[in-house]
């Protein structure tokens, strides 16, 4: 089906280190990536996040009365 990715290959390794090395834990993985962040500002893309969906009003109902 899909075709062995070297590159990504690479990357779940990456990140089964990171895993393992945080003892499988997720919460020591999140406090891993913020310290890695925090000393590696320039590496860091920030991006804009739209409003989150409880922000946001309801969306008007199609008007289907047979125009």
């Amino acid at each position: 089906m899909f075709q062995d990715d070297p590159v990504v290959e690479r990357v779940r390794e990456a990140r089964r280190q990171i895993w393992a090395e945080c003892g499988w834990d997720p919460h020591r993985v999140l406090e891993w990536a913020k310290r890695i962040e925090a000393e590696t500002p320039h590496k860091v893309i920030r991006v804009e996040t739209p409003q989150s969906i409880g922000d946001q009003p309801a969306p008007e109902p199609p008007n289907d009365q047979g125009a």
